[in-house]
């Protein structure tokens, strides 16, 4: 619960400072929109899930979650005089096999991550960004190929995140960080179409922590 308070005071302080930046020239007109880029990474949650997901105290590579996406980051031009500094993501889930008390599944889902609003602590560097921005991801993981596990876990979290980002020429390259707390229902629901004779999970919170590698092209 501290962590959500704590969230939902950087998120109103970023918004307040993001509005008083606004009114500064533009970075680098000749970039306005940012350029797609490939993102690959993995999420760490806080706490165990039948020891089968990555935890922030327990990292194996070979567990999920793994993602792979695209998304945008760096300068969001809203109108000719705001414009903010952020991140889009929309991001697969890599299936994966899981094992819940000798039932075996696999594991997918997806992940939407967006910046509501955000500063660049290096706003007159035009090949380095330091990105901090607050936001929110959404989305859901999806136990299937198991009957008896086919369920899903929805989430909404806000976010926050910390993005340096650097160009050489039309290349840009960067890490994107960001810490998360779900703030939704921890209940695992049946996926449509799928039977009434379920497993009963153990409630699941994905706060967590995300790491994202990625790189673009300026075209």
């Amino acid at each position: 619960m501290k962590v959500g308070l704590i969230l939902i005071i950087l998120l109103l302080t970023m918004t307040v400072k993001s509005q008083i930046d606004s009114t500064v020239t533009n970075k680098d007109t000749s970039k306005f929109f940012p350029p797609i880029q490939l993102m690959v990474g993995t999420k760490q949650f806080s706490s165990s899930f039948y020891n089968q997901l990555k935890t922030v105290d327990k990292f194996k590579i070979n567990q999920p979650l793994n993602f792979v996406g695209l998304g945008l980051s760096g300068q969001f031009l809203v109108s000719c005089t705001y414009y903010y500094y952020g991140h889009i993501a929309l991001l697969y889930i890599i299936p994966e096999d899981i094992n819940i008390n000798n039932q075996k599944g696999k594991l997918t889902g997806f992940m939407f991550s967006c910046s509501m609003y955000g500063i660049d602590f290096l706003p007159k560097n035009k090949n380095t960004d330091m990105i901090v921005s607050v936001g929110f991801n959404t989305g859901r993981i999806r136990i299937y190929q198991n009957e008896l596990l086919r369920q899903k876990n929805p989430f909404f979290a806000p976010m926050i995140s910390f993005l340096p980002k650097f160009t050489i020429k039309k290349i840009t390259f960067g890490l994107n960080i960001q810490l998360d707390y779900d703030i939704s229902s921890s209940n695992w629901r049946k996926t449509y179409f799928a039977n009434t004779n379920k497993m009963l999970l153990d409630k699941f919170k994905q706060t967590g922590l995300t790491t994202l590698f990625f790189i673009g092209y300026y075209f």
